[in-house]
């Protein structure tokens, strides 16, 4: 037990190799095997029990110290270990977003490609997933960049799209009689719950005013 004490509170000997280590722990523990194998020899004979338990404590010390110390740095290896490291969940693969197609639906009976003016019309988005990992709460978002005299119906949320699925996703374009001819620019990107949305991107379409 005391060579176990001193041979772990040697804190310089974590940095030696495992030879170095068994050929001190050997020198220590033959040391403390003497020491007391003489001690316990000499009390049981004192003429030759002394001699007998030192050599014998000799041996057998040195042989322990040097198996403890050759073991020490595997030890402390094993607790230094950290696990939490890793993280699971960068292995996942993510939803694959994707607005495949853009139309332009109308009401009107021109039916010209063209937001005419007191017009209400809708903006279909076709919206796949191109992943097997399911995308979640999945939000549209449409936005007039360019454009007056015209209001968009709000977004709604989509609580799920699969690899599956193939989702048709109407956006309501309402234009005031006062929209003028020219053109107006949208934007669009979808919001997923955990954020794996896609990047924001443009589409032209052209007004008629009266």
């Amino acid at each position: 037990m005391m060579s176990l004490s001193i041979l772990t509170g040697c804190g310089s000997m974590k940095n030696m190799s495992r030879e170095d280590r068994a050929g001190i722990g050997a020198q220590i523990g033959a040391f403390v095997g003497w020491l007391f194998g003489g001690a316990v020899g000499s009390a049981i004979d004192e003429e030759v029990g002394g001699d007998i338990g030192a050599f014998v404590g000799t041996a057998v010390g040195g042989v322990a110290g040097a198996q403890i110390a050759a073991n020490m740095s595997d030890e402390v290896k094993v607790e230094k270990r950290n696990p939490g490291n890793y993280a699971p969940v960068s292995h996942v693969l993510l939803p694959d977003l994707r607005i495949e197609d853009i139309l332009l639906e109308e009401d009107s009976i021109t039916r010209d490609n063209k937001i005419d003016a007191g017009e209400i019309c809708r903006i279909s988005l076709v919206i796949v997933n191109n992943s097997f990992q399911e995308a979640l709460d999945v939000v549209p978002v449409v936005k007039i960049k360019k454009g007056k005299y015209l209001s968009l119906s709000e977004p709604v949320k989509i609580a799920r799209i699969t690899r599956d699925d193939r989702i048709t996703y109407n956006v309501t374009v309402q234009a005031s009689p006062k929209l003028p001819t020219g053109e107006a620019v949208f934007s669009v990107y979808l919001k997923e719950g955990r954020g794996n949305g896609t990047e924001e991107e443009t589409f032209t379409v052209e007004t008629q005013g009266n």
